[in-house]
């Protein structure tokens, strides 16, 4: 293993396809990923009935070290595999044991290591886990990364939206991918069977009038309509 790190989508690749190895390392200050990659984890490397004795999601502050590293070590009951989920890994007491555990993880489980921000690399046991675990850094997008995730995620459901209709949900939802998240599920549904997504579906869905809204407000402001400007904000109000 190489410490370059992955993307998002190359681990998520790797999961659903199955296609696991025995350490990951993934941290910063973008939950929402971490959390769904979380959950394809759990969904495609054990099956439901191999759960109950053969998966531990534990909490770095409420997790004692000696517990956890047992965890790992510990050999999978009637499955192939056994997988531990160490949330906020950065707050477990004494991880720095997690350094020798790097070099040569149990080849029997899946270990998910996940900080909630971007810890010290040039300490141990990050440095070890970035160099020998499969490593991701999910970031905080910027906003103007906002409508291409959107397109993205829209695509990834056989859909496609507009590129007006993706700035005005990022402008709406700002750089939360969660509630970007919700908004896309909301449009979709809300769009039926029809394949592509329209700035007035994303004002319908969100309530807003097509007269009166924000981006008919910044159109008004930002040409110097001052009773325009006042009339849609007091509708809006």
């Amino acid at each position: 293993m190489a410490d370059a790190l992955q993307t998002y989508e190359q681990l998520d690749t790797a999961f659903r396809h199955r296609n696991f190895k025995p350490l990951y390392f993934v941290y910063g200050e973008e939950a929402y990923l971490t959390e769904r990659l979380q959950r394809t984890l759990i969904e495609h490397a054990l099956q439901p009935h191999e759960r109950d004795f053969n998966f531990d999601l534990v909490y770095g502050a409420e997790s004692e070290v000696q517990q956890v590293m047992a965890l790992c070590s510990a050999f999978p009951m009637m499955a192939e595999r056994r997988l531990i989920v160490v949330r906020d890994f950065e707050k477990l007491n004494g991880n720095a044991r997690f350094t020798e555990y790097a070099k040569q993880p149990n080849p029997s489980a899946i270990v998910f290591l996940a900080c909630r921000s971007k810890p010290n690399l040039s300490q141990n046991p990050y440095r070890a886990l970035k160099k020998h675990a499969e490593s991701a850094e999910f970031k905080a997008l910027y906003p103007r990364q906002m409508p291409g995730w959107i397109k993205g995620q829209v695509e990834k459901e056989g859909r496609r939206i507009k590129p007006d209709a993706a700035q005005m949900l990022a402008e709406l939802t700002g750089t939360d991918l969660r509630t970007a998240a919700l908004e896309i599920e909301k449009l979709l549904a809300f769009a039926g069977d029809r394949t592509t997504l329209t700035g007035d579906d994303v004002l319908d869905v969100g309530g807003h009038s097509r007269t009166h809204n924000v981006f008919e407000l910044q159109k008004a402001i930002s040409g110097r309509r001052y009773g325009a400007s006042v009339t849609i904000m007091e509708r809006m109000l």
